[in-house]
Formats: C-alpha cells, structure tokens, sequence
C-alpha cells in the first residue's frame, strides 16, 4: 500500500502528475482496488488538465470549458427530453463518437446543480433508429420543493460531452405548480431563511473515538473495495465489520488483500434483510460507537471520528453525512470535482392524498446551498450512518419487519420519538455515494418484497407521524418539509385597483404574516384559479365561495372561514360543514354563528391598516377637511344620508367615494373616489371621521376598518354602530344614531382638548389589541393548539351535505361534535362523498354512524363504529375491521358480543341535543301548537301511526315528504321543519308519534325522535321497543295495535303534567361523548 500513499501525498501537495504515476504503479500492485484508485487518478487527471487549460487559456491558444477538456478533445452527444410531468425529466442522450458508452448528465435548476445522473435505461424506439446498445435513456427525478418559482428552469447536460447543436436540454418547470397564485414575496426566499433557521454550528474536541464500522455486502466487488480503501486511508483506528450476504464474487478475496486486522468478516448463508444483518453486525461490533455505511459509499475524509465526536459531545444523537451523487457506468470517466449533493438529509412532502409518510431526500435547490455545520433533519439516509451503541440498542435496532426500504427513515422516527436527541447532517464532510447499486443485486422475489414496505411503516408509525407532523407545520415551519409555513387567502378579486374590501383585509393580514420571515403568503380569486398545492392554511374571506372548488387541497391544510359582514348568509351555506375553524368579526356574531351552527366559533375582529399604523405623509393630492367620511354611494340606504346636514355644521365636510356626484344632497361636497392606499393621507388631513356602518355589519356590531384605521393614526370617530361600540370601548366613545348626530359632531369639531384626549385613549387601545400582527397571532395560536388536539371525523350515510339536511344523522353528528369540542377534541362531519377525500389522511379517529353504506378505514387510524340503525345490514367481517363497536340497543350489543366473541362491543344508546331549558319564551309563543303531530318522510309506505289517525278522523298535523300519495292534503302542513325550530314543535304539541323500521323494533333500537321529545318535555306515543331504558318516562308510551294506540292517544288527552323527575343525563349526548372519549383515551 506504500505506493498508495506516496500518491495522496503527491495529490495533496498538488503534485498531480506524480500522483498519477503511483496511482498506477498502486493500480498494478492492488487490481483488485481498480475503481477506488481509478477514482483517483480521474480525479488528479482532471486537476491537471484544468491548470493545463488555463495555462493554455492564459496563451490564447485555445479556450477550457471550465477547466475541462478543450471541446476538440471531447466526445460529442445529442440529448432530447421527451416529456415532463409527475415530477420527472425523461429523454435519451446518445455518445455520437461512441453510442454504447453511457453519459453523465448533470441536472440544474435555474442554474443550480440539483443531481447527476446516467444514460442507463433501455430505449428501443432510439435504437432502432440510431443502433448501438439502446441504453440512452435518463430520467430526473425532483421534488415538488426543488423550486417554487412557477418559472423555474430546468436544465440537463452533459459533462465530459459537447452538446450536438440539434439537441433540446432546456425546459419549463416539470411539475405541478407549488405555491401559486398571487404574491408578493418571494417563496424561494422564504424557503432559505427556512433551511438557515435549522442550521446549528455546536462546538466539541476532535478527541480519539473508538469506532465500529458496519458494511452490507452482497457480491459488491465493484464498489466495495473502494469503500473499504477509503476507510483506512482517512481513519486509522475505526473497526470494519462486514457482513456478508454469501456473495458469489470475489468480494470476500479482495478484503483479504487488504491484510488488514481492523477488517472483521461475518458470514451469513444468504440475502438478509438490512435490518436483520445490520443488527447482528452492531451487536459483534465493540467500539462504543457505531456507523452503518453502504458499501457504495466513498470516504474523502475522516469523516468517521468527526461523526462520532458529534454524537458524543453535542445535542446530535444521530448523524449522518453530506453525499454527492457518483454515478459510474462502465466506459464512464467523470470530473471527479464536480460535487453534486444527494442527500441533505431526509424530509417529508405532506402533500399525498394517499401516502401518509411521504419522504424525499434533501438536495441541492436555488434557495439551498449549504457548506458547514450541521443540519437539523427529520431523518437521515442509513446510507452513512453514526449513533452511540447504547442508543441504538435503547430502541431495538433497526425494525425487521423491512427488507431493504424504510428501515432508515423508520429509525430515525423511532429514534427522535423515544431518545429526543437532535438529529443531523454534516455539511462540513461529504462522501461519495453510488446511490442504488446494492439494490439493483437483488432478486426479483425481494424486489416484490420492497413494496410492501411503505405499507409497513404507515402501520407502524402512522398514527404518531400524523400528529407530530401536523404540529410541527405549525410549531416549528419548515423542520419537517423543508418549506415556508404558507397562507392562501381566498378572495373576491386581487388587485390594488378593486373595490371589493375583502381584498384589502387578506393583504393586510398576509402582510402580518409575511413580518415572519418563515411565512409565505398566496391571494386567489377566480381568475387565478384555487390550486393552493403546498398551502398549509387556507383563509376564506367570502360566504359565497366553496371551498370544495378548491384544488390539490394537502390532507394537512387548515382551512379557515373568517366571517366579517353576512353572518347569517355564512350558516345558511352547506358548505360551511368543511372549515376547520370559523371567525366571526363582533362577539354579537359569534354567539348567533354558534348556536346556529352547534359548533365551536372563534372571534376575530377587522383590525388597524399597517400603512394607517405607520403612517408618513407623502400624500402629493389635497385631502384637507375638519371631517370626512370614506365610503362609496350605490343608491342603497345609508344612514349618513338621513342623518347628516354638513349645512348645519360650521366646519368644511369632504366626502371620498363613488357615486356622491348622483346624490343630491352630498355631490357638492364629493371629491371623487380614493385608492386604498391613499385612504391614510385622507384621514392625516382631517380632524374626525364619521363611520357610517351598513345593514351587513351594523346590528351585528361589526365594526368598519375604517374606525380602526382613524384611530390607529390619532383622528377620533364618530360612529352608528353602537353595538361594536359596547364591544370594545366605553361610553365616552362618540356614537349616533338620530339626527343629534350633527350637534356632536359640531361639539367636538369646536372641542379640540376633548377630541385629542378621545384619540390619545383610543389609539393606545387599538396599537395595543386592534392591529393585523394580534390577528396572526390569533391565527397561528388558535391553529397550533387546534393541531394539538385529537381529530375526529364522523362519518354519516348522507350522500353528500346538499341533501344531509333532510338527514336525521346529520343533526344526531352536529351534537356528537358538539360534545366532543367541548372535551377538547378537534371534530369534522364528513357525508359520503368525503368519506376518502382529501382530507381525511389527516384524521386520527372515524366515529362510523353505521347506515345503509359500509365504511372501510385505514390501518393507520382508529376507527369506532355506532351503530345507531340498520343492524340487518352488518356481518362479522365488518365488525372486526373497528377496534370499538358502540351499540344503540342493550339486546343488540349483547347478541353481537356473543355471535363474534368479542369484548370491544359496548351499548351505547341514542340521545337528543335539545334541552327543554334552553328552550326561547318568545320562540315558544309564536311557534304552532298540534293536536297530534307526526314529523317524517312517507318512504312510500303508508305508515300505520298516520293512517290509524286519518282512519279514525283525528287531528293529525304531518309535515314530511311523499305524503300526498296516501293522505288528504289538508293532514299536510309542511314538506319540512327546520332543525333548529323542530324542539318547539315537539314542546307544543299535544302528543308526538313516532314509529321504527321492523329491524330496529325488533333489536332493540330506539328513535332518537324519542329522545328529542323527552328532551323538550314533550309527549311521545311510539309502536314498541325491545328496550326497557326509557320505561320509567312518564311521557312516554308504547303500543302494540290500532286499540292500544288509540286507547294511550285518549290517555295522554288527559294528562296535561310535561315534568318528569328523572336525570336527564340519560338523555343526553354529553353522557354519550364522556363514554366514548374514555374508551378513545386508550387508543
């Protein structure tokens, strides 16, 4: 080996040709390290023949291609892409002077080297018309974050070829756009600050380590030797161990030609999983620190004691190491001092509707370049990596479940998951890596085998992965994807030149989110179309906007609809069921939303402009006044056209806005319309401004942003939203409502110490609690703790939420998610039609309310049946795919766990949302009253508690569908009542019939209309149960035929006590929840 290291010497000394010469003189002594020392003497080649160019350069004797050959020198290729798409660059390219030699392609974006790759693929339509072996096919393959510049670049070349000037090696971005729509940041940017807030720069001593080194090898005779001889040229103490997969080459001879006492052999009789043989070798290794490595890797540095030293003196527990792509075909002769990052470590995509643990290897990218310290990763390659011995016994080893794919990535996650020490790449040392080679040695049947592998870890560490990435999106951006936190806004119309306020609300908020410089924002309105791929929260500012329309929505992505005006028209939407959180923008507002909506509503108020904050005055336009108002005229009524006489004042009025000219009263004060942006120097020039709030916010008390802005500079307001007023200020705020308004305005135009002291206390209340940075922090606060939480979705039988209306699972869902947001849960209704969409990869828990469709769930979630009606319907087989079966019959539940042998089967009985307390007096008083009244749909049948009552001439009130087949119309008083007016007209009633499904009647199930009944103090007479639950109910009775039924309508005739002495927890749903979240709680 003496020869060998004259020629390192002579290589560092920069001595190149000598180096070459002991190369060879190496290359005879040791042919069995022939690619290793051919590595070499590529590489010295190179160096010498770039200090030839340039000295040729220097001459003007010929020109160097960058310190490469001259292109007299070179070999020529033609390179065509074919298509690309799904993240892939395809085409051929073909050595002209050499068509069976393969060709290195170096791949960039927008000028970046991203990777190095080779013709290696068959392409039988280009031999066919050009011959030779076929093998020119290439393939890229990049990440949806290589770039997210919608214009990026792609570019592919050769490196040791000149280009033929017929060859096509440019094109448009390959993938779909990420982060589109309107900006005005740069994404890529943000992304950088990203990648440089994960960096850290620990300090330790390079102090001796005592090291075990474990190699996989499975007839790797063309790298495994290099591997080897780059160990012991940079590390003089480290032991080798390699583990042997009974190889067939001569790979077991060329370790014994190293005679080297630090290499130890353990021979296995055949192809082992990686996890099976890894394990053994690390369980014979004795230094007390461990690096696995592939045998394709190729050290160029003592990369081994500076990974070890990290591991054992800093937070790292786990690191791995900067690769460079080495591609190596057989007549292949490369640049050895291009370096082209492979791996920057390991992160996850979160954008697969699918595939929950989507990982990608980190590279090179316009926004990442990095050379030194450590990157803080999710996971590492196991292709180089270094952990203590006892860390890796702490947790297992690697999991044998894998063969050959995930095991690294599993690893890592069990690792952060039990050790929680950091884990890393080092950027200061790299490594050359043959990325594959190992795996292409391996058996069809394996091959096959790799597949099952993703299915393996989605299993084992699904449920964990989804909480910990869905937290960390939020907690800490960028860690786990390598992206900016991003932010659609989706509004009316984008553009400084819009009249459409909402716009102007999303720019102010996005411009509070972009002050963080690891925040990227994006505005969408019909134009730009609503692809938000790679958006982790979706912002709605419009009622009219589905958010079903939106497109390439992640499984992870937080949609939230901020309602500032319209309130009303919000819960009227069927759409207004898939937002994850819901704002409104006056408390007045929130508590409507809520009890409409029976869910969770936050509030979120319009805010002080940031230009109106900071305001200097460049205005070139005169906007002097004592008092102004900003607003346009569209022949709708406006209170300050009623109210206020600028003639009665003594003080110069201006009014800013469209269509005042079209106002008799008002146009000789107009001065036309004012942008946006001008609207600060407009308020800078005036001494009050008077607010004139609209029918859409006014009785909600949602104030305009005009009062913020105004106050936010110091200029007092007078206002006629006298509700957002109690809101938020005092009584000395300035308020209107009659024509007295013009006296107050004319006190305070003449009261200059009470107007600024008005200002002085109004402003300090706004810069402290009213501006768009409180806003964002209520957002990311209100989205971090909600992806804390657990997520539920509850899927009912209703075919989608246009028609879940009508349903009686849609209301019984509304108040199972109305009990569970009480506990802290984080809940989504989903009909049938979003029972596998988008979203619901980032589901922890489906609650299946069993109905005429079965629901098939993930490995990976926790899924817990209720069965609630149609018991005919269910087999063993569907049971057991539910880890927990609740049961709404105790006779029911008793016979399943005796027909399958399972105890995960629990009863669990309706219950009923309403509340007879909770109940309006007013409501009360003007809804019907009915002698006898039957709520329902007809089915076709012409059910028997109806016709016994049209029979006998009873007054029976129905109200349903499908009703005018059997019954004179006047029985028909409605097609439906709404669900938020129902409770009354049960309470009203003189009795409520109900009847069931035989099935049910049968097993046990009991209507949850029965419940709603007693809830409200009703009276309900219903055909018998097999359940004695609600028999101690006075207001309940059961009958059996046409006698007994008319005998208990006669009965309830006179009874007229509603009361009842029993706990109404049995009725309730909140006793419903508490059972299911306790078993939910073991999960």
């Amino acid at each position: 080996m003496s020869y060998l290291k004259e020629a390192n010497r002579a290589f560092k000394a920069e001595c190149y040709k000598e180096a070459i010469d002991y190369y060879k003189k190496a290359l005879e002594m040791c042919p069995s390290l022939e690619n290793f020392i051919s590595f070499n003497i590529g590489l010295a080649e190179s160096k010498l023949e770039s200090i030839q160019s340039e000295k040729i350069s220097d001459n003007h004797t010929s020109s160097n291609d960058n310190g490469k050959m001259s292109h007299e020198l070179r070999n020529k290729a033609i390179l065509k892409f074919d298509h690309t798409n799904n993240y892939l660059a395809q085409g051929w390219v073909m050595d002209l002077d050499d068509k069976n030699n393969s060709v290195v392609l170096k791949v960039s974006v927008d000028g970046a080297n991203f990777s190095l790759i080779e013709s290696s693929m068959l392409r039988s339509d280009v031999k066919k018309v050009h011959g030779g072996d076929g093998f020119y096919g290439y393939r890229a393959e990049l990440s949806p974050y290589t770039s997210f510049s919608a214009t990026s670049t792609i570019t592919i070349e050769p490196v040791s070829h000149v280009l033929d000037s017929n060859s096509n090696n440019t094109t448009g971005r390959p993938f779909p756009a990420i982060l589109s729509g309107v900006s005005f940041s740069s994404a890529n940017e943000k992304a950088k600050n990203i990648s440089e807030k994960h960096l850290y720069k620990p300090t330790f001593k390079q102090q001796k380590t005592n090291v075990s080194v474990v190699i996989l090898n499975l007839n790797g005779e063309k790298v495994l030797g290099d591997c080897v001889s780059s160990i012991l040229e940079h590390n003089n103490s480290c032991e080798i161990i390699v583990v042997d997969h009974n190889s067939t080459d001569s790979s077991l001879q060329l370790l014994d030609e190293f005679n080297s006492e630090r290499i130890k052999v353990i021979k296995r009789d055949g192809n082992y999983s990686y996890s099976d043989s890894n394990n053994l070798g690390a369980m014979y290794a004795s230094g007390e620190t461990i690096i696995f490595l592939n045998n394709d890797i190729v050290l160029t540095s003592d990369s081994i004691s500076k990974l070890a030293n990290i591991v054992n003196q800093s937070d790292f527990g786990l690191m791995g190491i900067k690769l460079w792509d080495l591609p190596r075909g057989d007549n292949f002769k490369i640049d050895c001092s291009l370096k082209v990052n492979q791996h920057l470590g390991v992160h996850f995509k979160g954008l697969s509707r699918q595939e929950l643990l989507e990982a990608f290897e980190l590279r090179n990218s316009p926004f990442i370049s990095l050379e030194e310290g450590i990157l803080h990763t999710p996971a590492v390659t196991a292709a180089m990596l270094c952990i203590r011995k006892s860390e890796f016994e702490a947790i297992g080893g690697f999991n044998r479940k894998y063969f050959y794919g995930q095991e690294d990535v599993d690893f890592c996650l069990r690792y952060g998951r039990q050790i929680k020490r950091k884990i890393g790449v080092a950027l200061d040392e790299g490594a050359y890596h043959i990325r594959g080679l190992s795996r292409r040695e391996l058996s069809q049947e394996n091959k096959v085998y790799i597949g099952k592998n993703r299915k393996i870890i989605q299993t084992e560490l699904g449920q964990w992965f989804r909480k910990e990435f869905r937290k960390g999106l939020f907690a800490n951006p960028g860690f786990w994807n390598q992206k900016p936190l991003s932010v659609a806004m989706i509004v009316s119309e984008v553009g400084f030149e819009t009249d459409k306020a909402d716009f102007f609300t999303a720019k102010e908020l996005g411009d509070a989110f972009e002050e963080k410089d690891d925040v990227f924002v994006g505005y969408f309105d019909s134009t730009t179309g609503y692809d938000v791929n790679g958006y982790d929260v979706v912002i709605v500012f419009i009622d009219g906007f589905d958010p079903r329309r939106l497109k390439n929505l992640s499984p992870h992505t937080i949609l939230i609809g901020w309602a500032r005006n319209w309130f009303d028209r919000w819960c009227e939407r069927v759409w207004i069921e898939f937002y994850d959180i819901l704002y409104a923008s006056s408390e007045k507002a929130r508590g409507y939303m809520e009890d409409t909506l029976k869910r969770k509503v936050g509030l979120l108020r319009i805010a002080a402009s940031n230009d109106c904050i900071r305001y200097e005055n460049n205005s070139k336009r005169d906007f002097k006044s004592d008092y102004v108002f900003t607003g346009s005229y569209f022949n709708s009524p406006r209170e300050i056209a009623d109210l206020l006489e600028p003639e009665a004042i003594s003080h110069e009025f201006r009014l800013f806005g469209h269509n005042w000219e079209n106002h008799s009263k008002f146009k000789k004060f107009t001065s036309g319309p004012v942008s946006y942006k001008e609207i600060p120097g407009v308020y800078a020039n005036t001494k009050l401004v008077v607010d004139d709030a609209n029918v859409a916010t006014k009785k909600w008390g949602a104030l305009n942003c005009r009062v913020f802005d105004c106050l936010a500079m110091g200029i007092p307001c007078i206002t006629n939203n006298l509700v957002g007023v109690e809101e938020i200020f005092d009584q000395d705020f300035p308020v209107y409502s009659d024509k007295a308004v013009n006296d107050r305005i004319q006190d305070l135009l003449d009261d200059n110490e009470k107007r600024n002291t008005l200002a002085a206390k109004y402003r300090d209340i706004i810069l402290n609690e009213h501006t768009y940075s409180n806003r964002r922090d209520v957002i990311l606060s209100d989205v971090l703790d909600m992806c804390n939480k657990k997520f539920i979705s509850i899927k009912i039988a209703a075919p989608d939420f246009e028609r879940a209306v009508t349903w009686g699972d849609y209301h019984f869902a509304r108040a199972v998610r109305n009990e569970f947001e009480k506990r802290g849960y984080k809940v989504r209704i989903d009909c049938i039609d979003q029972w596998h969409g988008e979203r619901s990869l980032n589901d922890d828990v489906n609650i299946v309310l069993r109905g005429l469709t079965r629901f098939i769930g993930r490995d990976d979630q926790t899924n817990f049946l209720w069965i609630i009606s149609h018991p005919d319907l269910l087999c063993e087989e569907e049971i057991k795919q539910f880890q927990y079966t609740f049961v709404a019959s105790d006779v029911f539940a008793d016979k399943l766990s005796k027909f399958t042998g399972l105890e995960n089967i629990l009863s669990l009985h309706q219950a009923s949302a309403y509340s007879k307390e909770k109940l309006d007096p007013a409501v009360i008083a003007n809804t019907p009253s009915h002698e006898i009244l039957f709520v329902g749909n007809s089915r076709n049948q012409y059910r028997e508690v109806v016709r016994w009552c049209v029979e006998e001439n009873l007054p029976i009130s129905v109200y349903g569908g499908g009703w005018e087949q059997f019954i004179p119309k006047h029985y028909i008083k409605g097609q439906f009542i709404d669900n938020n007016i129902l409770p009354y007209y049960y309470h009203n009633a003189g009795v409520v019939l109900n009847d069931h499904w035989e099935d049910m009647k049968q097993k046990g199930f009991v209507s949850n209309r029965v419940y709603d009944v007693l809830a409200v103090g009703g009276r309900i007479l219903s055909d018998s149960v097999n359940c004695n639950t609600l028999a101690n109910f006075p207001n309940y009775k059961t009958f059996d035929s046409k006698d007994s039924f008319i005998a208990l309508l006669k009965e309830f005739e006179d009874v007229s006590c509603r009361e009842c002495d029993l706990s109404k927890d049995i009725l309730s749903f909140k006793e419903r929840v508490m059972k299911i979240s306790s078993v939910l709680e073991r999960f």
